[in-house]
């Protein structure tokens, strides 16, 4: 991997568009290099996009997990099918989500100001099942802002 080579301790910004996950390790190995990483942006290509089902085939990512301290700012975007989300980022403050079917998120982000969630089918299901309330911060969380964008098919 050419990121064995690289070492970028003071980049800030990171975009990685179209961006394919191989395995669930694909994430951690890229995010290693940037210790300094404040804003990610993560849009996920399908596997099966551009390609032949057999050539995909047998790569199934269940989970992305990672960790990094010194994000602030996480905007992930992806039209894969149920896969869990666990992000670990104690100066996070902002998360724009924007995934395409059913996803476990969880962030452990305890200064997370701003979340938005911006896809129709999970706003629909937040609204089917908990009736407009969203219950899942604790007392200790500086929450401060909610959005949800509309999609339109």
């Amino acid at each position: 991997m050419l990121l064995e080579f690289v070492w970028l301790p003071n980049l800030r910004t990171l975009w990685l568009a179209s961006f394919r996950l191989v395995d669930e390790n694909s994430i951690p190995r890229i995010l290693q290099v940037f210790s300094s990483l404040e804003h990610l942006v993560l849009i996920l290509q399908s596997l099966n996009e551009n390609e032949n089902e057999s050539q995909s085939e047998g790569v199934q990512v269940e989970s992305l997990c990672f960790s990094i301290p010194s994000l602030k700012w996480f905007e992930l975007c992806s039209d894969e099918q149920e896969f869990n989300v666990v992000v670990k980022a104690e100066n996070l403050v902002n998360f724009v989500c924007d995934l395409e079917g059913l996803h476990k998120v969880t962030l452990d982000a305890l200064n997370l100001k701003s979340l938005t969630v911006a896809t129709c089918e999970i706003t629909q299901f937040v609204r089917e099942h908990y009736e407009g309330s969203l219950c899942f911060f604790n007392d200790n969380t500086n929450f401060q802002e909610l959005g949800q964008a509309r999609a339109y098919p």
